[in-house]
């Protein structure tokens, strides 16, 4: 089975390699682009998680009218998390019936391997 990294480093050569087996060209470009929808949506919900994180361990230590604004900071920050939550439920669902499709790829042939 191929390696999505492999294929994310050396997309051309791969696709190149398996035009002996079958044209490939599509389904690779898909996989790569929902896996690159998917690695962006994935960073971004972690960046909220530990912007909420630290906006939390922040609101424990302030009091008055600074708490408030930190809490009204966090709805804001909650609302954006759950909108990316719901679209990286829509990528994950993407990139799991592509990784099925990806799995039919077959191997890329070696080098030393002639053609015919």
């Amino acid at each position: 089975m191929l390696d999505i990294k492999y294929i994310r480093k050396n997309k051309d050569k791969a696709i190149n390699k398996l035009k002996s087996r079958g044209d490939f060209r599509i389904l690779i470009e898909k996989v790569l682009t929902v896996d690159k929808e998917y690695r962006e949506n994935l960073q971004k919900k972690e960046e909220i998680n530990s912007e909420r994180n630290k906006l939390n361990n922040e609101i424990i230590k302030l009091t008055g009218e600074e708490k408030k604004k930190m809490i009204k900071k966090c709805t804001i920050l909650k609302k954006d998390e759950q909108k990316n939550e719901l679209n990286f439920k829509k990528i994950n669902k993407k990139k799991l019936e592509l990784d099925i499709e990806f799995k039919k790829i077959p191997n890329i042939p070696a080098d030393s391997v002639e053609i015919g």
